[in-house]
């Protein structure tokens, strides 16, 4: 099976998932909130979105470098997503976690059009994919990722659906 988009670089978080939502997942259907809140967090830990180019419209100043308007900027946005000062023990998956500060779908009017989709996919594929395989595990050294400076997604990803 192939899968294309979003769902594939979520599956190898699956044992992440069941433990925090507490089998919810798999036993029963979570609250929408709670699953979007899940949905989101694992947006937010995986990152698929690097960074994004920018040219900076004025002149400023950022931590004591000039910046000055046409210099080319790329924005390191998997980055900010695991900055201390705004996530508690940002390298956990932590489903309880507030999900507004995230860069996941990029900031202000730059963001992902293709957000809501993307949101829709996983909280509709995630808790049916548990569902019928409620013991699925990733064997040892899986996934494989690709290698990419502006998104990234799963090369390889064997999964053991018992």
């Amino acid at each position: 099976m192939k899968l294309t988009g979003i769902p594939d670089n979520y599956l190898p978080r699956m044992k992440s998932w069941s433990d925090a939502m507490n089998g919810a997942a798999v036993t029963a259907r979570p609250s929408a909130e709670a699953l979007l809140r899940a949905v989101m967090e694992l947006m937010r830990f995986v990152a698929m979105a690097a960074c994004m180019p920018r040219i900076a419209a004025s002149n400023f100043e950022w931590h004591g470098k000039s910046i000055r308007k046409g210099d080319a900027l790329l924005l390191m946005i998997a980055s900010a997503n695991y900055d201390p000062a705004k996530f508690i023990q940002p390298g956990q998956v932590d489903f309880t976690r507030p999900s507004e500060d995230t860069m996941t779908v990029g900031p202000g009017v730059h963001h992902c059009v293709n957000h809501l989709l993307a949101k829709m996919e996983v909280t509709e594929f995630l808790p049916r994919f548990l569902r019928r395989f409620p013991a699925a595990h990733l064997p040892e050294n899986s996934p494989t990722f690709t290698v990419g400076l502006f998104f990234r997604g799963i090369e390889t990803l064997p999964l053991a659906l018992v």
